[in-house]
């Protein structure tokens, strides 16, 4: 497990051994969600209907990741290259 960067409370994370499609996990105190980065801009996985401060999460995790994408698509490499 890698820590990419930790931006308002979100934790972004990266498994080493984790499975396909490319992806990080994004993490509070309260709520966690999967955001697919394998495409040109990321997009939430396995998302369960929540109330409005789980949608407020999502929103904000989303969004940082679409700004911080490069990076975390640059950390996803590594992991994988050490793993091979």
């Amino acid at each position: 497990m890698a820590e990419i960067f930790r931006s308002q409370g979100i934790k972004f994370i990266i498994y080493s051994d984790d499975h396909d499609p490319d992806h990080c996990h994004a993490k509070s105190a309260d709520f966690e969600v999967k955001i697919d980065i394998s495409v040109n801009g990321p997009m939430l996985m396995d998302v369960a209907a929540g109330g409005s401060k789980e949608s407020k999460f999502q929103k904000t995790a989303l969004k940082l990741a679409q700004t911080r994408l490069d990076e975390l698509k640059a950390a996803l490499e590594v992991i994988k290259d050490a793993r091979n």
